[in-house]
């Protein structure tokens, strides 16, 4: 490759890679995004976690039926095992059955979401 096609190749490389942290930006700040949802969903746990110093099964239940509706079922994609990559944990014998007075923790990356959250909307 002679040395113009390779800065014309580069130049194009540079440009792409700026457009893209463009969209990326907008994909935050978008209210659709599913990071804006996972994020908001994280704070609103942490927010009753903070004000109730605990949170149970039915208070998460309640917050997501506030937000997804009242059809929504098990988000079972939300929770994980406390060192897991998900949003919440149940502090309760892994594959037991799920009971409402369960405790449930959010995870290291679901207190992450929920502070980024928090910090991109002025909510700190």
């Amino acid at each position: 490759m002679d040395t113009k096609t390779y800065a014309q190749v580069l130049d194009q490389v540079q440009k792409t890679i700026k457009d893209l942290q463009v969209i990326e930006s907008l994909l935050q700040k978008s209210p659709d995004s599913p990071y804006d949802q996972m994020g908001d969903v994280a704070h609103r746990h942490l927010l009753v976690l903070e004000q109730q110093g605990d949170l149970t099964v039915k208070d998460s239940q309640e917050i997501r039926r506030a937000m997804f509706g009242s059809k929504m079922r098990a988000t079972a994609n939300l929770f994980g095992t406390a060192g897991s990559g998900a949003l919440f944990y149940r502090k309760a014998e892994f594959g037991s059955r799920v009971k409402p007075d369960q405790k449930v923790e959010l995870t290291a990356s679901g207190l992450a979401r929920a502070k980024s959250y928090r910090s991109a909307n002025g909510l700190t």
